[in-house]
């Protein structure tokens, strides 16, 4: 994490420093709204030749994305800044399905007419 100089002197009263820290995960079923769908937010930016992907109101954290593109499967890469990107030189031809899967298995699957940036839709 990373916090104001004031936020880590009062979380932890020692100077500054790389600490050793140990987590555990915890699951978000009280967090998560399990009447709304799971949601697909594409970021600013993304289009038939660069985009990037995020999945939200998932109980469980999201492994894999792909992108179905003419019959062929395109793997998008885990980015730190919470997307999956990927790119195709050639543009992509819709419509595309964007698949993604989640830690227990359990697949979302989306077919899109258009790349619209900055969007959300509905799994």
């Amino acid at each position: 994490m990373d916090f104001s100089l004031d936020a880590w002197n009062d979380l932890t009263g020692i100077p500054p420093n790389r600490v050793t820290i140990s987590w555990d995960f915890t699951p978000c079923t009280t967090m998560i709204d399990t009447t709304q769908s799971a949601k697909l937010a594409t970021k600013e930016g993304s289009n038939n030749w660069w985009f990037a992907f995020q999945v939200s109101n998932t109980l469980n954290p999201i492994a894999t994305i792909k992108v179905l593109n003419k019959n062929s499967w395109i793997n998008l890469d885990r980015q730190s800044y919470g997307f999956f990107q990927g790119s195709f030189g050639a543009g992509l031809t819709m419509p595309i399905v964007v698949e993604a899967t989640d830690s227990t298995g359990k697949i979302y699957s989306k077919t899109l007419s258009s790349i619209a940036a900055d969007t959300v839709v509905d799994f």
